[in-house]
């Protein structure tokens, strides 16, 4: 992956790295990390994939057309600079049995995606506000956020003296 990084280093180009960002938003705030800034406008974050692995796929725009990040992303970026269109660029980084290989995928957001993202961490924020937790199913995809490691209302991890949530009690 090195070597097919430096042939096009441009393609993680831009102003800042690891960028944080801490805002207000939904009557509540966002934080994240903004992997490469490239401007007012647009953002890339860099992911990978091994391709040598059973039935492993390259990304597609439809992988990341409606991925929560991008989204939460975008519209911090759209809060921050007042920038309504939003470039969002995932750089692939293939790991494959020869060289490996570097790609973009670009999935642009809108203010439409915007609206939608506040829209859902209002509610989201007005569930955790309102002590309303979900069970999660443990033997499902997302049954990870459901553990100690991961889950900040975990029993053992409220700091603030609450109770817990019942479902990681279970």
């Amino acid at each position: 992956l090195i070597d097919a990084y430096n042939t096009n280093r441009a393609v993680l180009g831009g102003r800042g790295v690891e960028v944080p960002f801490e805002i207000p938003f939904a009557e509540t705030k966002l934080v994240g990390r903004i992997d490469v800034d490239v401007s007012d406008g647009e953002f890339k974050d860099a992911k990978t994939k091994d391709l040598t692995r059973k039935y492993a796929k390259r990304a597609t725009e439809k992988d990341y057309a409606n991925d929560r990040q991008f989204d939460a992303y975008a519209a911090a970026k759209w809060k921050m600079t007042g920038v309504e269109e939003q470039k969002t660029t995932a750089v692939m980084a293939y790991i494959t049995t020869g060289e490996g290989v570097i790609s973009e995928i670009p999935t642009p957001r809108g203010l439409e995606s915007h609206k939608r993202t506040e829209d859902l961490a209002y509610r989201v924020n007005q569930m955790i506000e309102k002590d309303v937790y979900l069970p999660v199913d443990k033997g499902s995809m997302m049954g990870w956020v459901c553990s100690e490691k991961f889950c900040g209302v975990w029993p053992a991890r409220r700091y603030d003296g609450g109770v817990g949530c019942p479902f990681g009690e279970r």
